[in-house]
């Protein structure tokens, strides 16, 4: 965290968009970090409560961070999240189950095929950390 605040502190732009070779959406350090928290997060939830508490309040932090060098949470929530729906749509309103939907997508330079479950509730998990730093913050 010493590493993200000095980079912040001498000028990082927390807004800045990059391209991953994998997706064809830009993303921010709140989208990066967002998609490694949940990661993490859904790794705990179940099996080691200390763990997620640790690992929710680092998030926290390092979300802290973000918005003390000026990280533009409004934009990274009203934003496409890979083009289907917003991201506040995604990781803060009500889960609305959805028709199941085939897609394909390239991953280390191989098509994987496959079907999206609309009916699984896959953002719960880091949708509840995100309502409760927001209800937090605000």
């Amino acid at each position: 965290m010493k590493l993200l605040e000095t980079m912040l502190r001498m000028g990082a732009d927390p807004n800045k968009e990059t391209f991953c070779s994998d997706s064809p959406y830009p993303t921010s350090a709140i989208g990066t970090l967002v998609v490694h928290a949940e990661n993490n997060l859904n790794e705990y939830v179940d099996c080691d409560p200390n763990a997620y508490n640790i690992s929710k309040k680092r998030f926290f932090d390092i979300l802290d961070l973000l918005k003390k060098y000026g990280a533009d949470f409004d934009q990274w929530l009203d934003r496409d999240n890979d083009g289907d729906e917003s991201n506040r749509a995604t990781y803060l309103d009500e889960f609305i189950p959805k028709e199941n939907q085939p897609y394909e997508m390239k991953y280390r330079g191989k098509i994987m095929k496959g079907v999206h479950k609309g009916n699984i509730d896959q953002t719960k998990v880091i949708r509840a950390a995100l309502r409760e730093y927001f209800k937090l913050s605000s």
